[in-house]
């Protein structure tokens, strides 16, 4: 269980996988900075902040291809087809995150 509760840890509430990042070190992941990602600069992730104001522990309880604040995290450099892919894994990491043991 201890083991479960740390790989939750690492899936962001967007579904990223902070161990994953290069940046991880950083700012020790999503959860664990209570979405003040270290690239923000101290502002708390629009993402983590919806997701708490839900009372969600990530945004697998949303419909994430209809939401706003999610569809408008597309880095300007990845392609429409990348973004599709990005949002794919998203989405995997968070149904596999939220599955039970």
């Amino acid at each position: 269980m201890e083991e479960r509760n740390y790989i939750s840890n690492l899936i962001s509430a967007c579904g990223a996988n902070c161990s994953e990042c290069d940046a991880f070190k950083l700012c020790g992941g999503c959860k664990n900075s209570q979405g003040k990602v270290f690239y923000l600069k101290g502002a708390v992730c629009p993402l983590f902040q919806c997701a708490s104001d839900k009372a969600c522990k990530d945004c697998g309880g949303c419909n994430i291809t209809q939401c706003t604040k999610f569809m408008s995290h597309k880095d300007s450099r990845m392609t429409d087809e990348e973004f599709e892919k990005w949002v794919d894994i998203k989405i995997a990491n968070l149904k596999k995150n939220g599955k039970k043991d």
